[in-house]
């Protein structure tokens, strides 16, 4: 199945591994000034057992619209803040996100 434009790709990494699948979206480009190419850098989303269930993910994550604003709504919403946050009344607004 061909994915649309800008949802990322999913790929089969080689050798015996438990999860094979990896997710992954183009972050950027990286100009090389000696050989005058681009080269494509990649954010890793995730890695899955079967290729149904990392299409899934990628169709989950597509309807976010920035992956670098959930991996960092993710890391700053640990139990000490949330803690914090609760006595406020303000945990509530913290996004909390699940793909399964």
């Amino acid at each position: 199945m061909k994915l649309p434009n800008g949802y990322g790709s999913v790929t089969k990494m080689s050798g015996k591994r438990r999860n094979p699948w990896v997710v992954r979206k183009t972050d950027g480009y990286i100009l090389d000034p000696e050989k005058g190419t681009k080269k494509q850098n990649y954010i890793i989303i995730g890695y899955a057992l079967k290729y149904v269930s990392a299409t899934k993910i990628i169709l989950h994550m597509s309807m976010l619209q920035n992956i670098r604003i959930v991996i960092q709504t993710n890391l700053t919403a640990t139990n000490s803040a949330k803690k914090k946050l609760n006595v406020y009344g303000l945990c509530r607004r913290i996004p909390i996100i699940r793909l399964f």
